[in-house]
């Protein structure tokens, strides 16, 4: 759906030759060595800049002291349990953050490490809720060579920089080591889940290094991808005359990061493994370890604040496997135990002095069984050696394995669970030794899996570089957004006490009960090539497999479960890759809606209290350290009453729902659904059907104070009014669906009549000074209703009036658009500094409004607009928040919040560009007009509020869902009555181009059922491939258009030299760049047309169609397969096809088809056909530089419904340009010869051409349709014969557009498409009217003509006929010295005054005429035009200003010209 090569023009993408030498990259083209061609890339010595962390204005902090004593409150009774506080804005990391961040390692949910670009590991997170920032440096690869001689020896860590204490005499720990790696010549690879550093020359000027780092990260695979392990892989190529010993050394620490090293009694031990796998189990004990910090609140008012190191009370031990394999060629052997004190034995500098030695450990090492437990205060270390020969210009591969098992999960308020993988390879700490196994051993399989995941995305031509490798680097969040996934539902302990609290409660008056439905219609999203449909189809695994439950982080320093809020942006990303999981966060969320939890809270912004969870409201998050059992977290705010928790519940959930298919889970939430909707009633205060916000933040920009109706919240209400009714409909609650139809046809005026001032919805309905300010996500509800297959919540001119807003003013205003979309900004320009967050650019919420773009249209605002984050936070111009992006950062690019959960939303770019096929397929009638209003509910909607359904209609509507569930699992389907006629569709066309797309629209918004169908995309037609968007788009007037404003620009050049353009160089015209851009451009809206269709409901097949009956359709599939619909109506628009003349070497020629999409462009070129299409290529490869000559039959060219005058001018301005004509002359003969095509004419001449080109004539597509055979009538053309209406002889069958020969233009065909959707499903009959269509030429300069032309009016005159003409030198070509003349022509009936016709031939005629055409078609008199006051100076202004008549023809009379 994308289309073009889009922002080239700025480089933010990087070859792998302008980092690495191209011969080197050579070295490495074979298994995945080298890396990708699209990639976030740094040079290992790049400067890691540290962050800068944003702060608040002193206005703000004065308004937030009594908020932040508060919140300085809760912390401190929080960490006097042993607890850290959800939200924390005093204590700072140690570790201060820095641009140092990289692709991190293992699988989702089981602890995660990340992997710094210059080699560190950091940012560890292996128990919930804690993330260690700071890198464990003795954590590292390092590498020895010696080479045959011994007069080349190289021993390095392979990291760069400066470690503290190296050089010190004496010093026995990791400084000791060799850090000699400069890294100008080493570079770093991200394409996550994998990444690749290569050290070109590095430390040894004759080895080429790549460390290729992998996890499994897979999409649809729920086992594989919840593994806790990475793989390592190692290219060695000698490119030295002599062998080199190469050991590569893998150290590792006995720690989870921070200081848990020195707590103790950790114990490491050898293994031996089966298939080579070999290395040491790090066995980890955690325990608690109090510290005080000081904290800052308010004013600088400075506190002492206890809190606990990150090992946390309680927490189960980690074991970590690190290994190497041993292959015929590679050795591997280990040193169990090293220390980095002086007291150590060994200390890390004997071990390092051992490699340095033997480039290897001894092989006794792996008897020597478990060391003893460290004491505290003292760090364990364990190493890993892997050494192999390699020969000269030789390879070698070398693999190490990284796993860690952390079976148990245990929250801080006692419940614990099983982790995912322990599915697989059980709740032993020990199974981290299978696991690196198991990693090492299958590492090649996960390369091509994700590999075929993603070269589609990534050999997509038409998305820009820099959105490739970003959409898939965000997903690090996935990882190392401290997530968790568990194996079961039920906890492992018993619940506590305090959870009692937390109940179910009846739905009303029905109680809910869990699902028990098998998930028979479970589908996921499988991924295909960008641009083509996605299809939907049964999970590849086992479709009855549970998933278990999955938690993700807001952020790591928000350490709030499942912040729904946030998750509305980013659930994109799991519902497109991991669709299970996302389904299961929905469940959890809807059990949540039902549920109320009545302990007590204090919230902190206003001081009051409520209780923890209300039935009926969306919680915030899932809590912290009870998540699941204490849901919100949040305490700044009572989220029960913010205003778009409830309907982003509702949108997501109905996404998911259409997307999937899921109906087990659509059942399963749809009582929460409902409770969530009708929880929502009490906050529309004037019963206006609008919810009104409450004059503080309730929303998710939660201090940014809203009044009123917002645009905000009112856009996401309406969308889940509409969301809601047509998942009511889908269920079979009608009554539901009712109820929600009612509040959205009051809702909706309101909204619009309250917020739309013209150009955008404003913030909000108050009179506050920031109620008119322009927010970034004004549409997020249109947002979803557009990414769930739903109609568009406002009219196109709404949408694309704010969207365009929102571009010129949020992104463009904001240093160019090289920031992303600031939040608010007002009218005038100026950012919107009424609070914090109005100030601040959010890197999810831009990804959002850059998808709601692409949904609308506007692809190229939406990639400019993404862009700016990509810039401000990944390019190397950037702030260096590259794998840790920040929830958003202010003008001056100071952020808040790393490693934050929305910016996932990317990924809704790309579900914008690649809608799944269950989205495109959506209902094909606008599901509000499939809802019919019962009586009551027409009036309810006239009274002041709009009851919700009665209890009657919930218990009817659940017996239609436990009919629904018993359909489910036994399989039943409903049947017709006896005796009703069923159809597949109300209407099916054959032919998607202008008239059958506009058809076929217009019909599914006044209620219809569509289908159309046809041929697959190409840009030269044929019996088998055509395109949607027909021969108009594809291959016809906008490409034609394109070519002739190509061939265009060499004559203005040419005239721009009288004007005083000094034209020194030679100018040279690229064919090749203007066809590819115009094919670029004809793809944009090949796919624009599908989308309108999509859009509208229209289901669309890919195939040949033809009719078996009065109401029956085949459609023929690529891979052969028919398909047959029966349809109430069918509608024919299959257009027409260029024809070939029947002379001998007729092959030899082209069509205007091949004309458009030629190689290369032609020297010679001969053309037949005096219609306009010959005429118009004429000018096209004459304006190219081409020899042209042009025959045709008449004297003149054109067809005889031109004037005759203007015909007349025509063939004079062709000459003038150099086009050699050849009248009343025709082809005989084309043979082809080593110097070219030679042509033979009638006349006996003989010439030779580079392309012959036949332009004479279309003929209507009706071969291949069997209109024959079931009685359809066609004329001798082959032409369908339509009444006035386009109705064909057989009742139930329709034609419009070309393939009826009436009037064989674009506009003429939607027309004719208009007019058929209002007569057969509007109740308005409605007849095409083909008088007065105005036409052009786009001959160079071009001709455009409405009316009649002279020759016409006399012929039809009943009395005389008044001709004015005017023939002048343009403006422009009287300075340029162009020696052509405009000429313009009015035909008026003398009798009535009317103006019967109108001509004109010269530059902007086509714009003019319009204007004109307008005219005549009310009718207007030439005095008329003579009152009308001229634009001066203008061609345009002759047309009324032609007072004299240059002759008065008599009816009757032959007609005069001044040829």
């Amino acid at each position: 759906m994308v289309s073009g090569h889009l922002f080239h023009c700025r480089k933010n993408s990087w070859p792998p030759e302008e980092y690495i030498n191209r011969n080197t990259l050579q070295l490495f083209d074979f298994d995945s060595a080298a890396p990708p061609e699209h990639a976030w890339r740094r040079k290992l010595n790049s400067n890691a800049n540290l962050l800068r962390e944003f702060s608040v204005t002193f206005r703000e902090a004065i308004k937030m002291v009594r908020l932040g004593i508060r919140l300085w409150s809760y912390i401190r009774e929080e960490a006097s349990h042993g607890r850290k506080a959800p939200i924390d804005p005093f204590t700072r990391e140690s570790c201060k953050p820095s641009a140092a961040q990289g692709v991190p390692l293992g699988g989702m949910g089981s602890g995660s490490i990340s992997r710094g670009f210059r080699g560190e590991f950091r940012q560890w997170q292996i128990i919930p809720g804690i993330c260690e920032g700071s890198p464990v440096m003795a954590n590292q690869f390092s590498i020895f060579i010696s080479r045959d001689g011994g007069n080349k020896n190289y021993a390095s860590v392979l990291a760069p920089g400066q470690h503290e204490g190296l050089g010190r005499v004496g010093d026995q720990g990791i400084s000791s080591w060799g850090w000699n790696l400069g890294g100008q010549h080493s570079t770093y690879h991200a394409l996550f889940p994998r990444a690749w550093t290569v050290y070109d020359g590095e430390p040894d000027p004759e080895l080429k290094i790549s460390c290729r780092q992998i996890s499994p990260f897979i999409p649809h695979n729920y086992r594989e991808s919840s593994l806790p392990t990475a793989v390592f892989v190692y290219t060695l190529v000698n490119t030295g005359k002599e062998r080199a010993k190469v050991s590569l050394l893998f150290t590792w620490a006995n720690s989870i990061g921070g200081i848990s090293h020195l707590s103790g009694d950790h114990v490491n031990e050898p293994f031996i493994g089966e298939d080579g796998v070999s290395g040491v189990l790090l066995h980890h004990k955690q325990v608690i370890k109090p510290y005080y910090t000081f904290v800052t609140v308010g004013l600088q008012i400075v506190l002492p604040i206890q809190c606990f190191n990150r090992t946390a009370k309680g927490n189960p031990p980690v074991t970590f496997a690190v290994a190497a394999c041993e292959t015929q060629n590679v050795s591997v052997t280990v040193l169990p135990c090293f220390g980095l004190s002086e007291g150590s034995s060994p200390t890390a500098k004997e071990m390092w002095n051992k490699m340095v030695q033997d480039g290897q450990f001894d092989r006794e090492n792996f008897n020597s069984g478990p060391c003893m437990s460290s004491s505290p205060g003292e760090t364990l270390c364990a190493a890993v050696s892997a050494s192999a020969w390699v020969e000269p210009h030789g390879k070698c591969t070398i693999a190490f394995g990284l796993s860690w098992s952390s079976p148990k999960v245990k929250f801080l308020k006692g419940s614990s669970y099983h982790r995912r993988y322990t599915k697989f390879y059980g709740t032993s700490e020990r199974a981290a030794q299978d696991l690196v196994h198991h990693a090492l051993t299958n590492y090649k399989r996960w390369e091509e899996d994700i590999e075929k995941w993603q070269n589609p995305i990534l050999k997509d031509e038409k998305l820009p570089e820099w959105y490739k490798f970003t959409l898939f680097n965000e997903l690090y969040f996935l990882v190392a957004g401290g997530t968790v996934w568990i194996d079961s539902p039920l906890p492992v302990t018993n619940i506590n006490e305090n959870q009692r609290q937390l109940t179910n409660v009846e739905y009303t008056d029905v109680k809910v009960t869990e699902a028990e439905v098998n998930n028979k219609q479970g589908t996921v999203v499988e991924h295909t090539a960008t641009g083509h449909h996605r299809s939907v189809k049964l999970d590849p695994q086992n479709d009855n497999e549970d998933v278990g439950r999955f938690l993700y982080l807001e952020g790591v320093e928000y350490i709030m479960w499942n912040t729904y809020d946030v998750h509305f942006y980013a659930s994109f990303a799991l519902l497109e890759l991991f669709p299970k999981i996302e389904l299961n966060i929905q469940r959890d969320f809807a059990k949540a809606v039902l549920s109320e939890d009545g302990r007590k809270v204090k919230f902190l912004a206003e001081g009051n209290w409520g209780i923890r969870k209300v039935r009926g409201a969306v919680p915030h998050d899932l809590g912290t350290h009870d998540p699941w059992n204490e849901m919100n977290a949040y305490n700044i705010h009572d989220t029960s009453k913010w205003k778009d928790l409830n309907p982003k519940f509702v949108l997501q959930v109905y996404r998911d729902f259409s997307a999937t298919g899921d109906m087990a889970f659509g059942v399963d939430v749809w009582p929460a659904v409902r409770a969530a909707m009708e929880y929502m009633e009490q906050f529309d205060r004037d019963n206006d059907g609008l919810i009104e916000n409450d004059g503080f933040p309730d929303q998710t920009y939660d201090a940014w104070t809203v009044h009123g109706v917002s645009a905000y919240c009112g856009c996401l209400w309406l969308a889940a009014l509409q969301a809601a009714a047509a998942m009511a409909f889908q269920l079979g609650d009608k009554a539901f669906a009712e109820w929600c139809k009612t509040k959205y046809l009051k809702a909706k005026p309101a909204f619009e009549e309250k917020l739309w001032n013209g150009s955008y919805f404003n913030y909000d309905s108050g009179s506050s000074s920031n109620s008119k300010s322009i927010q970034a996500d004004q549409l997020a509800g249109q947002w979803y209703t557009a990414s769930s297959g739903l109609p568009s919540l406002f009219d196109d001119f709404k949408i694309q009036s704010a969207l365009q807003k929102i571009y010129d003013f949020n992104v463009m205003k904001v240093k160019g658009g090289r920031m992303g979309a600031v939040n608010g900004m007002h009218p005038s320009g100026k950012v919107d500094e009424s609070c914090m967050q109005s100030r601040e650019i959010w890197t999810g919420v831009t990804y959002g409004v850059a998808a709601t773009m692409i949904l609308a249209g506007k692809e190229k605002e939406a990639f400019a607009t993404a862009e700016g984050i990509f810039i401000a936070g990944w390019s190397e111009e950037g702030y260096g928040y590259g794998f840790q992006t920040p929830e958003g950062w202010t003008m001056d690019g100071h952020f808040r919040s790393l490693i934050y959960m929305r910016p996932l939303s990317i990924w809704a770019m790309q579900w914008a560009l690649n809608l799944p096929k269950a989205i495109l397929e959506a209902p094909a009638i606008n599901i509000m007009d499939r809802i019919h209003l019962s009586s009551f509910s027409s009036r309810s909607s006239q009274n002041e509020s709009v009851a919700s359904p009665s209890s009657t209609s919930r218990f009817s509507w659940l017996y239609s869902i436990i009919m629904s569930r018993k359909m489910l699992i036994d399989g039943e389907v409903s049947q017709p009555n006896e005796g009703e006629v069923h159809y597949d569709f109300d209407l099916f066309v054959i032919g998607a181009g202008s008239g059958g797309v506009r058809a076929s629209r217009f019909s599914a918004n006044f209620g219809a059922k569509v289908g159309i169908c046809e041929l697959p995309f190409h840009p030269i037609s044929s019996e088998v491939v055509g395109g949607v968007g027909g021969t108009c788009v594809i291959r016809g007037c906008v490409p034609k258009k394109i070519l002739v404003y190509g061939a265009s620009f060499g004559g203005e050049i040419e005239d721009a030299r009288n004007y005083g353009w000094e034209v020194n160089e030679k100018v040279d015209f690229n064919w090749k760049k203007l066809l590819h851009k115009k094919t670029e451009e004809i793809i944009r809206l090949n796919g624009i047309y599908k989308r309108l269709l999509s859009n509208a409901g229209v289901k669309l097949f890919e195939g040949e169609g033809k009719i078996v009956g009065p109401n029956e359709v085949e459609v023929t599939q690529l891979d052969g397969t028919k398909l047959s619909y029966s349809a109430k109506h069918i509608l024919i628009a299959t257009g027409s096809r260029a024809q070939r003349p029947a002379i001998p070497g007729q092959e030899l020629g082209i069509s205007s088809d091949e004309a458009l999409s030629l190689e290369e462009l032609p020297k010679r070129v001969v053309v037949l056909g005096g219609g306009y299409i010959a005429v118009e290529f004429a000018s096209i490869w004459r304006g190219m530089g081409a020899s042209v000559d042009l025959f045709f039959r008449k004297e003149l060219p054109l067809r005889l419904g031109f004037d005759d005058e203007m015909r007349a001018a025509v063939a004079r301005n062709l000459e003038g340009r150099g086009i050699d004509l050849h009248p009343q002359t025709n082809l005989t003969e084309l043979i082809k010869t080593e110097d070219g095509i030679k042509v033979i004419t009638d006349h006996g001449e003989e010439l030779i051409a580079d392309v012959v080109l036949f332009a004479t004539g279309r003929a209507p597509n009706t071969k291949r349709l069997n209109l024959e055979a079931i009685g359809v009538e066609l004329d001798k053309t082959g032409a369908v014969k339509v009444d006035e209406y386009s109705r064909t002889n057989i009742p139930s069958i329709w034609a419009v557009g070309d393939v009826t020969n009436r009037a064989n233009l674009t506009p003429v065909a939607l027309m004719e498409g208009t007019c058929f959707a209002k007569t057969v499903f509007g109740d308005q009959p409605s007849k095409p009217d083909h008088r007065d269509i105005p036409c052009a030429v786009f001959c160079i300069p071009p001709l455009s003509v409405v009316g009649l032309s002279e020759e016409q009016a006399i012929e039809q005159a009943k009395g005389d006929i008044l001709v004015f003409t005017s023939t002048f030198t343009p403006m422009k070509n009287t300075v340029s010295g162009r020696q052509e003349k405009t000429i313009m022509k009015l035909l008026v009936d003398a009798e009535t005054d009317k103006v019967i016709g109108a001509s004109m031939c010269g530059p902007d005629s086509p714009e003019i005429v319009q204007g004109i055409a307008i005219a005549l078609k009310c009718g207007a008199t030439k005095a008329q035009f003579d009152s009308t006051v001229g634009i001066h100076p203008s061609a345009a202004e002759e047309f009324v200003t032609m007072r004299s008549v240059t002759r008065r023809i008599a009816a009757g009379s032959k007609p005069k010209t001044n040829l």
